[in-house]
């Protein structure tokens, strides 16, 4: 007998296990809706590895038997393959959805652009958020921050910098709509910028964000300490090193070889005091 299931509103997975198991003991064969359903609940439950685990092995069964993933259940398999760093089955599985015409979902798509970005595939993530929009979805707000900490991490390779500045300007300047705002990028913009050698876009990306009151990282600090050296305006170099030294940050490769001349600098501006 074939028997439809409804799932918790909680996603309670340890009392729908209980019950998927009566339902087999049973003899009740549960349906494509029941199986998709009970899917569902594993995603939302896939916090851990354990559970991840359980999950794939309830997909590999669902799929042996027959059942067909819809988009949202495509969605969240990736989404478990991404939580395990395992890009290759999800472009396996990513590609075995558009051979069987099925529409790729919101998360489906976030998903795939952060894992193809973590692992520094930019072009393609780039392809995927473009077509994110023609869809007429919009991304998730920490997919932007994710796919500019990957550019960010980068930064000393300058093609992938350009790329990442482009990206930037296509989708934050010249665009905003799209990504309304990007908290987290803007400090990592600051060294994209420094690092490509644009100390006059650095500084208008700090402005900015002082101007919308995001705090400074550790990251963007040095970054700004090395600008204001490069102007010859000590007295910001010193404020911002207090600063770093408030927040509790360390110098960085940038900052290291200034920490003796500022110190001393300070040591002289106390001695006139």
């Amino acid at each position: 007998m074939i028997q439809s299931y409804t799932k918790p509103e909680n996603f309670d997975l340890k009392n729908a296990k209980i019950i998927w198991q009566d339902m087999i003991q049973r003899r009740i064969i549960p349906s494509n809706e029941a199986y998709l359903n009970m899917f569902t609940i594993y995603y939302e439950n896939s916090d851990t590895r354990e559970v991840r685990d359980e999950a794939t092995a309830f997909w590999n069964d669902m799929v042996t038997r027959g059942i067909q993933p819809d988009e949202q259940a495509y969605g969240d398999m990736i989404g478990i393959l991404w939580s395990n760093d395992d890009l290759d089955k999800a472009v396996e599985l990513w590609k075995e959805m558009r051979r069987r015409r099925i529409p790729g979902s919101r998360d489906g798509y976030c998903y795939m652009i952060s894992l193809l970005g973590r692992h520094k595939f930019f072009e393609d993530a780039e392809v995927l958020w473009e077509e994110l929009f023609e869809l007429g979805m919009e991304p998730h707000p920490q997919v932007f921050e994710n796919l500019m900490l990957y550019y960010y991490s980068e930064r000393k390779n300058a093609p992938i910098r350009d790329k990442a500045i482009a990206f930037w300007e296509k989708n934050r300047v010249q665009n905003p709509v799209r990504v309304p705002d990007p908290g987290k990028a803007y400090p990592l913009m600051i060294g994209i910028y420094m690092e490509d050698g644009d100390d006059e876009g650095a500084l208008q990306i700090w402005e900015e964000m002082k101007a919308k009151g995001i705090e400074p990282t550790r990251q963007s600090l040095n970054y700004m300490i090395v600008y204001f050296v490069n102007q010859g305006d000590w007295n910001n170099v010193k404020r911002l090193w207090k600063e770093l030294r408030r927040r509790g940050f360390q110098t960085d490769e940038n900052t290291q070889y200034l920490k003796y001349m500022i110190e001393s600098q300070e040591d002289d501006d106390d001695a006139q005091a």
